[in-house]
């Protein structure tokens, strides 16, 4: 399932952090990770004029500014940074690559266990709800275990776009700490977390087995991923509304700890409905 920015039509994989709509590249800030009808900085995005015949003036000392003559800079060949000879590396740098490499391969293992097991954690939260039950909401303003499942789904390609694009630069250093932290984060359901209005549900999915197939084909990527580009992980810069940055191993466990939260969701209500199950059956 693909998502497009609201103001051009693009494929998108960014959402504003104000108004959580979905965003492109071309269009969402650098400084604030708002997109371009949020946006308060003086950096010039793209123009929404574009195709009319003009080039907007760029000011000079902006970051756009710096941008535009970077590009220019690369279009006029100037490459002689990447010709020059890499600096010798010293035995205790050799060392400390080891020492993250190692720590990456580990960490990687653990990702994919997290990951499958929070996968199985969902598909054994729905196993055996009918339809019915499966639409009706445990209270109000609950989701119904199809709408839940739908939110599921629908992050988790969200999130493994957002980590297989990140850029590979400035990402925050290996902080186990932080990784348990999170994990502890995202199954705590004491914490209410409001989900961005780009990732709730809307009736997507017409019924509960095309939700879980759907979060299973991108739970399977995910894993694929990170199994894959385990030596990468790490480098991966990404932001998140309410964790701030973060790198990719730590935004992998996020999203390996989402999925086990909903399906403890989809636990609770499933308790509720199938109490009231008769009810439901009557159309009460």
């Amino acid at each position: 399932m693909a998502f497009h920015c609201n103001i051009c039509g693009e494929e998108s994989t960014l959402i504003c952090v104000r108004c959580t709509k979905d965003t492109c590249h071309n269009h969402v800030c650098d400084k604030c990770h708002r997109c371009s009808d949020c946006c308060d900085c003086e950096v010039v995005l793209e123009d929404h004029a574009q195709g009319h015949g003009y080039a907007p003036e760029i000011p000079a000392g902006t970051r756009a500014h710096e941008a535009e003559a970077r590009n220019q800079t690369a279009e006029a060949g100037a490459v002689t940074a990447a010709m020059e000879a890499e600096p010798e590396v010293s035995e205790g740098e050799t060392e400390a690559i080891e020492h993250d490499t190692e720590a990456i391969q580990d960490g990687s293992v653990e990702l994919v266990q997290l990951l499958e097991e929070g996968g199985r954690e969902v598909a054994d939260a729905v196993s055996g709800v009918n339809e019915e039950l499966a639409k009706a909401k445990p209270g109000p303003g609950q989701w119904s275990i199809l709408e839940c499942l739908e939110h599921v789904a629908i992050t988790e390609e969200r999130g493994r776009t957002r980590l297989e694009t990140a850029p590979k630069d400035g990402a925050p250093g290996i902080d186990k700490e932080k990784e348990a932290r999170l994990t502890e984060q995202a199954l705590d359901r004491s914490v209410t977390i409001q989900a961005p209005e780009a990732i709730t549900p809307k009736g997507r999915f017409a019924s509960l087995a095309e939700a879980l197939e759907v979060f299973q084909a991108q739970r399977a990527l995910t894993i694929e991923l990170v199994r894959e580009q385990s030596h990468d992980l790490y480098p991966r810069l990404l932001r998140h509304p309410l964790f701030g940055e973060l790198n990719g191993v730590e935004m992998a466990v996020l999203i390996a700890g989402h999925g086990r939260r909903h399906a403890a969701q989809m636990r609770a209500a499933r308790a509720v409905l199938e109490e009231r199950a008769p009810a439901i059956d009557q159309g009460n």
